[in-house]
């Protein structure tokens, strides 16, 4: 595809198992960084990352606070929480990231391509407050 610009992105979390998404995430940046809490990503509250990819192994690895503190600050930018197969039914019985979010590790590497599309001004832009039917619509259109 071509108009995809080169994004900045931060990953957070261990990304064992998700190597497609991760992958997908470094063919379109410009710089990855891996972190593991947001205490380390103070390079990049001067100038946010594009795209944030939160690597979810567990239920309960992130907190409401940790959440909250991550979109708060970096508002502007695209986040994908790509979620193990541990943490598929996390939708049903918490709710601790926004669906528009949250994405299983099999469909992360589409959602990042989205986003990327997102970035480049070639797709609208899923809002952090979506409902699950608008989601449906952002990975299915």
């Amino acid at each position: 595809m071509t108009g995809l610009k080169q994004v900045t992105s931060l990953i957070l979390g261990n990304p064992d198992g998700m190597e497609l998404a991760i992958a997908q995430v470094l063919l379109h940046s410009e710089s990855a960084k891996f972190e593991r809490e947001i205490n380390d990503v103070t390079p990049f509250i001067e100038t946010p990352p594009d795209l944030i990819l939160v690597c979810q192994q567990w239920p309960d690895e992130y907190s409401h606070e940790f959440v909250a503190e991550l979109i708060a600050t970096f508002p502007l930018s695209r986040l994908v929480c790509c979620y193990s197969r541990w943490c598929g039914s996390d939708g049903r019985t918490r709710n601790i990231w926004p669906p528009a979010v949250r994405v299983e590790a099999a469909k992360a590497a589409r959602r990042v391509r989205q986003e990327v599309e997102v970035i480049s001004g070639l797709r609208d832009p899923l809002p952090l407050t979506a409902g699950l039917d608008e989601v449906f619509l952002f990975d299915h259109s």
